[in-house]
């Protein structure tokens, strides 16, 4: 029985990929078992953070606001629905609200999410209402914290646009987005109603297990390498320095810091052993939400004082996603990354509403 080994140039993390391309062969099918269980494991009870927010001081305290992100679901554990044909993953979205800044009878506070799917698809998720209220922001204890969650069925492998518009001066302490964990896994291509991922009845006792189930294996831990982790978000309700007129570089995070240094505010990655067998490169996504008015902006993303991973120009005078690849080094034990803006020419203003930055393989 001849065999011939093609090694794979987009050989994931963690998993040496050789594709089988003439015959198929026989395994342990105990070995293939622990193989698709390991794989199953990693996608169902790794889930991915897709997005987090944390209010500074007393939340967002405002008569009405908005928190903007963008993320992209994964692969990984998907629920296929008959009627639409569309696959979808379980997104679980855990808030910290903190009671109403008003104790007027005339506001009814209440929040709730808008999600938008890289087609232009809105969906409006349920109202969440507040009736805990108070006069004075400093009176707010723990205790006085609601805990609430929504899950959200959304479609797999797409880009959203998430917003959370908060009335009535409803206030948010912390928001976290993720996809939802899962106990058991199950598959049966005749029953489209089922979770599915690895299909574990691929390997039966004494039986040849075929070269597309050791596919199947590597290319499900494939798809979650290039769905990584989420490394930053910012929101403008968590900082002041969402805006500059300044025609010299000035941090999102601290406008009166002008570039990178090992001290100046950023947002930490440890990216040691991240890339794959073929290269050190770790890909990457950034992307940004901003606007500018009468001049246009930039934005850059820096790793060291000088050194631009990558550069996003903002001409847009409305809000809109700008978004760039680029790769992070996977021989550096961490690495710091800092958001700087400016406005290209006098008399401009650049307001940056949103950004994540994220593990990303096309």
């Amino acid at each position: 029985m001849s065999i011939t080994r093609v090694s794979n140039s987009q050989s994931n993390k963690g998993l040496h990929h050789q594709q089988i391309a003439q015959n198929d062969i026989d395994v342990t099918s105990l070995a293939g078992n622990a193989v698709a269980a390991l794989a199953n494991r990693l996608i169902a009870k790794r889930p991915r953070i897709l997005a987090r927010f944390t209010a500074e001081y007393a939340g967002i305290s405002t008569s009405s606001d908005r928190i903007t992100s963008a993320f992209r679901t994964g692969f990984g554990i998907a629920k296929h629905d008959a009627d639409t044909g569309i696959d979808y993953v379980r997104v679980r979205c855990e808030m910290v609200l903190m009671p109403a800044d008003s104790t007027s009878a005339a506001y009814e506070p209440n929040m709730y999410w808008t999600l938008t799917d890289s087609g232009g698809t809105v969906t409006t998720q349920g109202s969440v209402h507040i009736s805990d209220r108070t006069s004075v922001a400093g009176d707010v204890v723990p205790d006085d914290f609601i805990h609430v969650d929504q899950v959200w069925n959304l479609k797999v492998n797409e880009l959203y646009t998430a917003v959370l518009t908060t009335t009535a001066y409803a206030r948010v302490r912390s928001i976290i987005i993720y996809e939802e964990p899962r106990v058991a896994l199950y598959h049966t291509e005749t029953s489209p109603t089922t979770d599915y991922c690895v299909s574990p009845g691929q390997f039966i006792a004494r039986s040849p297990i075929q070269a597309r189930a050791l596919q199947d294996v590597w290319g499900c831990a494939h798809n979650v390498w290039k769905r990584g982790a989420v490394i930053a978000t910012f929101d403008h309700g968590s900082t002041a320095a969402s805006s500059t007129t300044s025609t010299s570089y000035n941090n999102i995070l601290d406008s009166g810091v002008s570039d990178w240094t090992s001290v100046s505010p950023g947002f930490w990655f440890r990216s040691r052993y991240r890339g794959s067998f073929a290269s050190t490169n770790i890909p990457c996504e950034f992307r940004v939400r901003a606007k500018r008015t009468t001049q246009n902006g930039t934005i850059v993303l820096r790793k060291a004082a000088g050194v631009d991973l990558a550069t996003l120009n903002v001409t847009s005078s409305s809000y809109a996603w700008v978004s760039t690849t680029f790769n992070l080094d996977s021989s550096q034990t961490e690495e710091k990354l800092d958001v700087l803006f400016k406005t290209n020419v006098a008399g401009g203003t650049l307001e940056v509403d949103g950004m994540t930055i994220s593990e990303y393989e096309a």
